[in-house]
């Protein structure tokens, strides 16, 4: 059986190194295939302004990557609760937090990296 599960980063890289590959030559070859990962995940629907949300609520939560994906739904609800955050950007808060909780880590993934684009005002293709 092979898995990642329950491994820092450090240990993942240390499990990968080889005699001809440097750490930076591994995580870059890795990058390619999270990338191309990232192309397989099965589409999302989410519209415009509900990614612009999810780019807010993520902007002002400074947390480790995996925590963003694994907690989005959650962190997404506190965030209408507390903060609004659904009537600023005229969003249903029930719907997204349908869409959400369907979603697979694979394509949480994908929601995670293309609200981080939106927040940094790149376009992205939805």
């Amino acid at each position: 059986m092979i898995s990642f599960k329950d491994k820092s980063l450090e240990q993942i890289l240390a499990l990968r190194k080889t005699d001809d590959m440097s750490p930076s030559q591994i995580a870059r070859r890795d990058l390619d295939r999270y990338y191309w990962l990232l192309t397989q995940a099965e589409p999302v629907d989410l519209s415009f302004i509900e990614l612009g949300l999810i780019a807010d609520v993520l902007e002002s939560r400074p947390i480790s990557a995996t925590w963003q994906i694994k907690q989005l739904p959650t962190t997404a609800l506190n965030d209408m609760v507390f903060h609004q955050t659904h009537t600023e950007w005229g969003v249903q808060s029930e719907e997204i937090m349908r869409k959400l909780k369907a979603f697979s880590p694979l394509q949480l993934t994908a929601v995670v990296d293309q609200a981080e684009q939106f927040g940094q005002n790149k376009k992205v293709p939805i």
